[in-house]
């Protein structure tokens, strides 16, 4: 029986996805749904106690401190009075940060407040660091949350968390057309991170893009030009956290992967 978890910069997502029985899919054993964490905590309180007790899905995942972390794995195991594995759960969060070509220096930020500061109780714990009015600006956090129980006798069920929208629908058409492995309690995350993989991609080299851009735009300079520090800046400030949240992804998949 074991949890581990590993946080970094603090970061959540307030993307609006759907929850609810439309929302499900079911292939024999086999299901799987997109939720928003924010439907899923505040507007639909009795759907995830149900939920919560149904699949053993543990509450601490919807507090703020792992609401805000830029990502952790971890797994439980419960056995029944024999020992035996009666349900084998595992969770994992992953933010990507991705720019565009419009990046340009953001003049305010939504401050984070101490857990313990006064007054904090007035605030909502899903009140976002970072929401979609950060677009305008250039760039966008996917705050994704992953879910599984899987029990012996083959039901496996899997929620995804806060996924973009295109990412929904090309992990649909993946889990449709893929015959996955019930008696693996990681096999459904599999056809998931295919498409994770993907966004990291698209992560990196959208940073790799402005640097080369600059790069070559300084090339073609005939007479010295004041260099935009501010826009240097802010290409640096995204590269360090598409670098920090791209190690955070390789611990946890190398956290799942010993337990795989």
């Amino acid at each position: 029986m074991g949890r581990s978890s590993k946080a970094g910069r603090t970061r959540r997502s307030s993307d609006p996805v759907c929850i609810g029985s439309n929302c499900n899919l079911y292939r024999g054993l086999r299901r799987y749904s997109f939720a928003s964490t924010t439907s899923f905590t505040d507007t639909a309180p009795q759907l995830r106690k149900s939920l919560e007790k149904e699949l053993s899905i543990p509450p601490f995942l919807f507090e703020r401190l792992y609401q805000h972390s830029n990502g952790f794995a971890g797994h439980n195991v419960q056995l029944d009075r024999a020992q035996k594995v009666e349900t084998y759960t595992h969770w994992s969060r992953f933010t990507i940060k991705q720019a565009y070509e419009n990046l340009m220096p953001k003049r305010t930020f939504t401050p984070h407040i101490p857990h313990h500061q006064p007054g904090l109780n007035n605030r909502s714990d899903n009140q976002a660091v970072h929401g979609p009015q950060s677009v305008q600006h250039g760039w966008e956090w996917y705050e994704m949350g992953f879910f599984a129980s899987w029990k012996p006798s083959g039901l496996l069920t899997l929620i995804c968390f806060d996924l973009p929208t295109k990412s929904q629908s090309k992990i649909q058409s993946t889990m449709d057309s893929h015959t996955v492995d019930i008696s693996n309690p990681y096999s459904t995350f599999l056809l998931v991170l295919e498409e994770l993989l993907r966004l990291y991609d698209d992560s990196v080299w959208s940073i790799r893009n402005h640097i080369s851009q600059w790069e070559a735009t300084e090339r073609r300079k005939e007479k010295p030009i004041e260099t935009d520090y501010s826009r240097l800046h802010e290409i640096a400030r995204h590269g360090v956290h598409v670098n920090e949240t791209l190690s955070v992804a390789i611990r946890s998949l190398k956290n799942m992967g010993q337990h795989y």
